[in-house]
């Protein structure tokens, strides 16, 4: 299957976004559409005991006490890298093994990613930064 074409022409590079502490990826929904309308694909992050969080294996956490650091995003900031890396090779990380969105295979650019993060989810980007080379 053929990258899809778009306004570019080229493959669509990525932006990935950590939301601050206490927050979630839906409060900052406006600063990712504008990026979504300059050509990026935009991938945003719910982490886990910050927001309510369903595991694949039906297991539902919610907003707890449990202190989160910027280590923990970091954490969930590489795992997110490895399903776009997977999704850019036509990998679904969906547990249901649903089919990806049309036009979504070929359309991402590994190679082109960048992040960034509100509060505690820019800690995590600094921190993933220096820890992952992607």
């Amino acid at each position: 299957m053929d990258a899809p074409v778009h306004h570019t022409g080229r493959r669509l590079p990525i932006i990935v976004y950590s939301h601050g502490s206490g927050s979630h990826r839906s409060d900052h929904t406006i600063m990712v559409q504008e990026l979504a309308s300059h050509g990026f694909a935009v991938v945003t992050v719910d982490h886990a005991h910050d927001t309510f969080t369903e595991f694949p294996d039906g297991r539902v956490v919610t907003p707890d006490d449990v202190p989160m650091y910027p280590r923990d995003f970091a954490a969930d900031l590489r795992f997110l890298l490895d399903c776009v890396e997977g999704l850019a090779v036509g990998r679904n990380p969906d547990v249901d093994g649903k089919a990806l969105p049309q036009g979504l295979l070929g359309a991402l650019d590994p190679q082109r990613i960048g992040a960034f993060g509100c509060s505690k989810g820019g800690t995590a980007t600094a921190l993933t930064t220096l820890a992952d080379r992607r």
